[in-house]
């Protein structure tokens, strides 16, 4: 995503992934990441998003 916003040159997508890559890095070593974000600067990185059924299956290995 930071890549995507540096080619976008959208800088607020830039700064809010810089923020993300640090919260994000306390946060797993902590063991408090959000599943199903997708990590876009639209979606707050403490939000919870519902992953699809059939992404779900993929992910179990079925």
């Amino acid at each position: 995503m930071l890549k995507i916003g540096r080619r976008r040159r959208s800088m607020a997508e830039v700064f809010g992934q810089a923020i993300r890559i640090v919260f994000g890095a306390l946060g797993s070593a902590v063991g408090v990441v959000p599943t199903g974000n997708t990590g876009g600067t639209n979606i707050s990185m403490f939000k919870r998003v519902p992953i699809a059924p059939a992404i779900a299956r993929k992910l179990d290995g079925e």
